[in-house]
């Protein structure tokens, strides 16, 4: 799979960061997609399962006011 580089690689604003990932999304072929959502699919599945410890220093869940 070969992508278009952006001549900026570093966007400073989040729609110039939306918009680099559009166009890099848009060179793509279907097929490109679909393996790389496949491939997304299974890590997604392979995370959830995965052992959650909380760590004493983790942040804390304020209540909700």
């Amino acid at each position: 799979m070969k992508v278009n580089e952006p001549s900026d690689p570093w966007p400073c604003d989040w729609e110039g960061a939306e918009l680099t990932q559009l166009r890099r999304d848009a060179a793509c072929s279907f097929r490109d997609n679909l393996i790389w959502l496949e491939e997304m699919t299974e890590f997604a599945e392979r995370f959830s399962k995965a052992p959650w410890i909380k760590h004493p220093g983790s942040p804390k869940v304020l209540p909700k006011q």
